[in-house]
């Protein structure tokens, strides 16, 4: 019996092929050995896949860094306010970009387009800082409604450039020209 092989120390590759090999018969004692041994890591390959899928069901929540939470909350804010007070003074201010030259002044309807567009823009940003705080697995669920909201978003945005263009004295006159050469082609028909 002194000379047992110490199965602990066997691969698990090694520990298969020992008990496909043994000879039953010939060496109850060391087949028993090896039973139990394949038995104690089959256990124990069980506990730790249960305790991988434990951990993988372990919900992370959606993390958003505090300075980016700090931005979002204060350009919607001012977004809001400039866009508010634009509104009521009937004049929203608006460029293209940073470094763009021309201001466009908004009035009327769209002035109420580009303000519901903004507030559309406002409301994701402060979404994205609700999602932060909600430790719900519905991440998928605030990309969604992400989504559905710039749509609108940009549609309000370009009508409102729209309505300030046909309202902009220079683009009336040309589409009024442009109107009179359509009818005088007709007419030449």
């Amino acid at each position: 019996m002194s000379n047992v092989p110490n199965y602990k120390v066997y691969s698990d590759d090694e520990l298969a092929e020992a008990l496909e090999n043994i000879d039953k018969k010939q060496f109850p004692h060391r087949f028993e050995e090896l039973t139990k041994e394949t038995q104690k890591r089959a256990a124990l390959d069980r506990m730790q896949l249960a305790e991988q899928k434990r951990k993988a069901s372990i919900y992370v929540p959606n993390h958003v860094p505090l300075l980016r939470r700090l931005k979002n909350i204060l350009l919607s804010g001012a977004v809001l306010i400039s866009g508010t007070f634009g509104l009521l003074q009937n004049d929203l201010a608006m460029t293209l970009c940073r470094r763009c030259e021309y201001v466009f002044h908004f009035s009327g309807w769209s002035a109420v387009c580009m303000y519901v567009a903004l507030v559309l823009i406002a409301v994701r940003l402060i979404g994205e800082v609700v999602d932060h705080y909600d430790k719900r697995n519905n991440e998928h669920k605030y990309q969604q409604f992400f989504g559905y909201l710039m749509l609108p978003a940009l549609c309000f945005y370009v009508l409102a450039f729209f309505l300030h263009s046909i309202s902009d004295p220079l683009l009336s006159a040309l589409l009024g020209l442009y109107q009179w050469v359509q009818t005088a082609v007709s007419i030449l028909r």
